[in-house]
């Protein structure tokens, strides 16, 4: 015996997907903000993220016990000291870039998903390059030597115990440089899509803002020497330590 369903049961079945499937697909996108720790800090194969704007021959001071970087002077290196490297050009670097995701949504699967999240967009971030060069010092020790002659009493007078000195070594200029993310559709406005068990993640990121770089060759990246000055020889020493910068204020004045 078949049942026969009434045309106002089958309208009002009609009704309940009609509300119900709209309200089910929008559960399936989640909009988040992917936010970038300490990128200022950001150390690549060139070098640190160049934040503090250096150029070759620029000498800073550290203090490590106020945590604050200061520009002290530049001294133009010889041109016969300067290598300029064009065969860097265009490329994509793999970016080691602490990130993490704010995401709209705290149902217990997204608050489970947000770390798969954030695990794929550090595993597929990358800083590309544009029409990049590098520009460095071929003998480093020459110059070290020439501004320790010509600046000792500089060295001299901002010496203490927990100061270090560094000598920015080697830049690299490129026209751009952005975060981009493999795998993953971007549209014009900057959202970048991503799907995972099912559910698509919308997100927008701050992190080229941050990074700001656009222009004519803007100095990206940049190396340095670092030192102690020892007050009985009036030599700088080399720091043997590598350096990290997390945490530092630093003054990107040159004046």
């Amino acid at each position: 015996m078949h049942r026969i369903i009434s045309p106002k049961t089958l309208l009002g079945y009609a009704l309940g997907i009609f509300i119900t499937l709209p309200f089910y697909s929008c559960r399936r996108i989640v909009t988040g903000t992917i936010n970038c720790k300490d990128i200022a800090t950001y150390t690549s194969p060139y070098g640190l993220l160049n934040s503090i704007q250096a150029t070759v021959g620029d000498v800073y001071y550290i203090n490590q016990k106020d945590k604050f970087v200061g520009y002290i002077f530049h001294e133009q290196p010889d041109s016969s000291h300067i290598l300029v490297d064009n065969s860097i050009n265009s490329l994509m670097i793999s970016a080691d870039i602490n990130l993490s995701t704010s995401l709209d949504s705290e149902t217990p699967k997204i608050k489970l998903l947000s770390a798969k999240v954030e695990e794929s967009l550090e595993r597929n971030t990358q800083l590309k390059l544009k029409n990049a060069t590098r520009v460095r010092l071929n003998r480093p020790y020459f110059f070290l030597q020439k501004i320790e002659t010509e600046q000792n009493e500089t060295f001299a007078k901002l010496n203490q115990d927990n100061v270090l000195f560094m000598v920015i070594t080697s830049v690299v200029y490129s026209d751009s440089l952005s975060l981009e993310t493999k795998n993953n559709s971007t549209n014009q406005s900057g959202i970048q899509t991503l799907k995972i068990e099912g559910i698509t993640f919308q997100l927008t990121s701050n992190c080229n803002d941050l990074i700001n770089v656009e222009g004519k060759k803007t100095g990206v990246f940049f190396k340095a020497l670092f030192f102690s000055y020892d007050k009985n020889t009036k030599k700088l020493v080399p720091y043997p330590q590598l350096f990290d910068f997390k945490n530092y204020v630093v003054n990107t004045v040159n004046q």
